[in-house]
Formats: C-alpha cells, sequence, structure tokens
C-alpha cells in the first residue's frame, strides 16, 4: 500500500486516486449526512484516555490526537 486516504479529506484524496490510476476525478456524493456537534465536544481527559488506549497505534501510525473542550 502505497496511499491512506483520510475521511476528513475524502474527496481530494480520492481524486488523487482517480489520477494516480489514470481516471477523471468524480465528484463523490454526501448521503446519510447526519447533523451532530463537532467531536471534540463529545470528549474529555476520561473518555480521551479510553479511546486513545483502544486505538494507541491507529492514532500515533496516523498522527491523531484530540482535540477537546474539558471543561
Amino acid at each position: 500500500m502505497d496511499f491512506i486516504g483520510r475521511f476528513e479529506s475524502i474527496q481530494k484524496d480520492f481524486n488523487s486516486i482517480c489520477d494516480k490510476i489514470g481516471i477523471g476525478p468524480t465528484k463523490l456524493p454526501h448521503k446519510n449526512k447526519s447533523k451532530h456537534k463537532p467531536y471534540g465536544e463529545y470528549y474529555n481527559s476520561n473518555t480521551e484516555a479510553i479511546v486513545g488506549d483502544f486505538y494507541k497505534e491507529d492514532i500515533e501510525f496516523l498522527g491523531y490526537n484530540f482535540q477537546y473542550n474539558d471543561g
């Protein structure tokens, strides 16, 4: 594998894949859209520790970090 697309930049990453395989870019439909607060509003230091421990390898490999309101 030489490319990992990210959900947060799915259209841009999909366009890169299309370019690599020699097809024109295609606009991806946005189906099943949900309305919710930014994810950080659902986390605090306790939930970060739980999720961070469970997904530690993925978080480190993909370079993610938590952004939440702990107040």
